[in-house]
């Protein structure tokens, strides 16, 4: 577990961005976003993340207030600042489909319908 405010604050500083807001909650659907005006949004799920991964989401989002999409400018910036960005981006796909598919496994064993 890491503190995703003081990861962003520490990186943002790093990459020369001001993001004017970092909020956590829960989001269903992606791990973090990033508005043009700079208010990050960060899932709550984050948190139980390795620090690596919740590092490689939060850097992503920040270079996204230097580039807005994700060609090869947006490419570079992210080796600059994390080389092994490529890989930390497999890992947090490998740790979602896991999850997901685990989530699929609690619904639909009936084993597990009786503790929920």
């Amino acid at each position: 577990m890491f503190r995703c405010n003081n990861i962003a604050s520490d990186w943002a500083t790093r990459i020369g961005v001001k993001p004017t807001q970092v909020q956590i909650r829960p989001m269903n659907t992606k791990w973090a976003s990033i508005s043009t005006s700079g208010r990050m949004t960060l899932s709550s799920e984050l948190l139980s993340l390795p620090k690596e991964l919740g590092e490689f989401v939060i850097v992503h989002e920040l270079v996204h207030l230097l580039v807005p999409n994700h060609g090869k400018v947006f490419k570079s910036f992210m080796l600059a600042y994390m080389p092994d960005w490529e890989i930390r981006e497999q890992q947090i796909q490998t740790y979602a489909n896991k999850e997901l598919s685990d989530k699929v496994d609690r619904r639909s064993n009936p084993k597990n319908k009786a503790r929920e």
